[in-house]
């Protein structure tokens, strides 16, 4: 199923909302479409357990924070500490644009589950290891 992008969008800050203000446990896809004013068919687009939804936004994060944190020690034409320093305000930027963020990738994802769902190995994702 193919959603429209403003669909994708409400549908991801509700992910957001859901599993940054709830345990993973305790979060539950009913919970994340009504927060997006959506069905639970549209939701399962993502995937088809509250697991994967949630690992398939983790994966467009983390790909959006290794991105950012690149392009800021590429940017930088110093030596490698300056390069290093660049990539981590870059990080602590992405985090503190969005504090949820924070809560929902340290606190709340089940990274020993998560490590072995296929999005661990999305693109973007393992771009972190470099």
């Amino acid at each position: 199923m193919e959603l429209n992008d403003e669909l994708t969008s409400r549908i991801e800050a509700a992910v957001l909302d859901v599993f940054s203000t709830y345990d993973f446990h305790r979060a539950t896809t009913r919970e994340i479409a009504a927060s997006a004013k959506t069905s639970l068919s549209k939701l399962y687009a993502f995937g088809s357990t509250k697991d994967e939804v949630f690992f398939h936004f983790v994966s467009r994060w983390i790909a959006q924070l290794a991105s950012l944190t690149e392009e800021a020690a590429m940017q930088t034409q110093s030596g490698a500490k300056e390069r290093l320093q660049a990539a981590i305000r870059a990080e602590f930027a992405f985090y503190d644009r969005d504090p949820r963020l924070a809560r929902a990738l340290f606190l709340t994802l089940p990274r020993g589950v998560w490590i072995r769902d296929q999005s661990f190995n999305a693109p973007g994702v393992r771009q972190l290891d470099r």
